[in-house]
């Protein structure tokens, strides 16, 4: 259980961020006198990659494992937060909304397809319900941060501090500190006499 609970800590993490700037890069685009038009723009920019190359990012993640997609995730989530801070104005909005929502979909679909993995099938309801709640929590704690933040702070500081978030699920990932199940370790063995094929 302390790779589940682990993992949904530095989920929770990343999540925040992704949750977080999206109401930050949204009251910073009016702030810059954007038109409802680019808000909306900026706001769909999160989802356009994951949109485009999901699928091909699940096959990829099947053949080469979890751990570097969620450590290039976090460092795509990171990049993306701290673009505003070091280069304000519209273009940085843009390509942080671009970053951090593809790092974001790297990063959880490696996350979802490793919490499938932990502990025996059995368990996977109860793990999937846990992430949720997780999910729950950096829901409301992202956006009630960017909020607080923008008003104590200001908005480029506040995008300094939850760029400053995902160093955590970096040094968990690079430092390999999260035991990753091995996928189809509950799989059951194959029969004898019958082929095995396996696509990716």
């Amino acid at each position: 259980m302390r790779t589940l609970y682990l993992l949904i800590f530095i989920t929770l993490l990343n999540h925040s961020v992704f949750s977080g700037t999206r109401v930050a890069a949204s009251l910073y685009a009016i702030h810059l006198n954007a038109t409802p038009f680019t808000v909306g723009l900026l706001m769909a920019l999160y989802a356009l990659l994951p949109m485009l190359s999901a699928v091909s990012m699940g096959r990829w993640i099947d053949r080469i494992g979890a751990r570097v997609p969620m450590l290039i995730g976090s460092v795509a989530i990171g990049a993306g937060a701290t673009l505003p801070f070091i280069w304000p104005g519209m273009p940085a909005l843009y390509a942080a909304s671009v970053l951090i929502g593809s790092g974001f979909m790297m990063y959880q679909v490696a996350g979802q397809h490793i919490i499938g993995y932990i502990g025996r099938p059995e368990d996977r309801p109860v793990n999937f319900s846990v992430s949720a709640l997780g999910f729950s929590v950096s829901g409301f704690v992202g956006p009630m941060i960017a909020g607080f933040g923008i008003d104590e702070i200001g908005y480029i500081a506040t995008f300094a501090t939850l760029a400053a978030f995902p160093l955590v699920p970096i040094a968990v990932l690079g430092f390999d500190k999260l035991r990753l199940p091995q996928p189809h370790a509950h799989a059951a063995p194959p029969v004898p006499g019958r082929s095995v094929t396996c696509c990716s």
